[in-house]
């Protein structure tokens, strides 16, 4: 109710709010995707953050952005199927 009071689209809302629960466990301290992967791999935890930093953060973030800023992005398959907000 909070988020359409202030008139935030409740969809767009939610894919925002994955999309940075999903950055928060991928980024240290937290960092719960690179433990994972490191122990799977046996690669060490530093070399697998060192590569989600330079690769991944920055794609996450650009996506973060789209996501927030061009609402029409996220909200147009769920308009294609009916969806009217």
């Amino acid at each position: 109710p909070l988020v359409q009071a202030a008139g935030i689209d409740p969809v767009h809302f939610g894919v925002i709010t994955t999309v940075n629960l999903m950055m928060a466990l991928d980024t240290p301290p937290y960092g719960q995707t690179g433990y994972i992967t490191s122990a799977l791999s046996g690669t060490p935890l530093r070399e697998v953050f060192k590569e989600m930093i330079v690769y991944w953060i920055p794609i996450e973030v650009a996506a973060l952005m789209v996501i927030t800023f061009w609402p029409d992005f996220v909200l147009f398959l769920p308009r294609l199927f009916g969806y009217s907000g």
